[in-house]
């Protein structure tokens, strides 16, 4: 299965320090959620989402990517896909009460997590801080 969307809950975000990568390679649908939770992660500025169906949710964004596998394969490379720190996956998303497939890289070192992130958003380094 495939799509040309992607959700993005942290450094991705607008605003965010990665979002370059996706700006003009993508437009942005608004905001969405996924379930899981999301986790500040140990010795780093971004956070880290591990899957999960306990009705908790990661706030998000969802764009369409225009060049879905071109921007999929830089953006894997970006997350460290292949050194296993992130690891893409397929998943339902939520906008409003419409549900549609997109892709969402989740983190997959499960022992670097630390705190969770209280209401699944990511708004800046410094809520990894404690300090938001």
């Amino acid at each position: 299965m495939s799509s040309s969307l992607l959700f993005v809950y942290g450094t991705l975000k607008l605003g965010g320090k990665r979002h370059h990568e996706i700006a003009e390679r993508a437009e942005l649908l608004g905001a969405a959620r996924i379930q899981g939770q999301l986790f500040r992660i140990r010795g780093q500025t971004y956070p880290g989402a591990f899957p999960g169906d306990s009705g908790d949710y990661i706030q998000g964004e969802l764009y369409r990517l225009a060049t879905p596998l071109e921007t999929l394969k830089r953006l894997d490379e970006i997350e460290g896909c292949k050194e296993g720190l992130f690891i893409r996956r397929l998943v339902d998303v939520w906008q409003g009460n419409r549900r549609m497939k997109a892709w969402v890289y989740f983190y997959s070192r499960e022992r670097e997590k630390a705190g969770r992130i209280a209401g699944g958003t990511f708004s800046s380094p410094r809520s990894l801080l404690g300090k938001d």
